[in-house]
């Protein structure tokens, strides 16, 4: 994958920019039928030692708040991800899931209405996020927390991680 454009993907395949563009709303439909969903989600794979990172935070007391851009109908997917993974499930208590109601829902917005409910509640020790943007809005939201770009796949958008926040690529620690 060299971007999140279906007609890049068509080109690698072997597709001239023509036959790409033709077939590119077809592909779109067919695409988001299926990704946005439980089915698919469910078999997400994890970041390398993000569950032993979790557990750790969780056995010192701490708390656990996954905040995503999926949508209420891929909560059970989530979960059963989460379950696979054998990461902490949310107990709604010390880990909760925060999931934005509906799928069009913008994702920014709905991330900027999660930190107005963090500030609101008590603020945060540590974030963790693959966007650019919501990391840069992390750092700026609560500036004395430890922020962390985790530097995976995200939506391209030409945005640049803040100088004074660092990127990761895993939690596993090297030697």
């Amino acid at each position: 994958m060299i971007s999140w454009d279906l007609r890049d993907t068509a080109r690698l395949c072997g597709l001239d920019a023509k036959e790409a563009e033709k077939l590119f709303p077809e592909m779109k439909a067919f695409w988001r039928d299926r990704f946005f969903t439980s089915e698919y989600c469910k078999d997400d794979t994890p970041v390398a030692g993000a569950r032993e990172y979790l557990q750790r935070v969780l056995q010192a007391g701490g708390e656990v708040l996954y905040i995503t851009g999926r949508h209420e109908e891929m909560g059970r997917g989530t979960i059963e991800s989460f379950r696979r993974a054998g990461f902490p499930l949310p107990d709604g208590s010390k880990v909760q899931l925060w999931l934005k109601p509906r799928l069009a829902d913008d994702d920014d917005a709905w991330k900027e209405i999660c930190h107005q409910r963090l500030i609101a509640l008590r603020g945060i020790a540590c974030a963790f996020d693959n966007e650019p943007t919501h990391v840069n809005a992390y750092k700026r939201s609560f500036p004395d927390a430890v922020v962390v770009h985790l530097d995976t796949d995200h939506s391209r958008r030409p945005v640049e991680v803040l100088p004074d926040i660092p990127s990761i690529h895993d939690f596993v620690m090297e030697p």
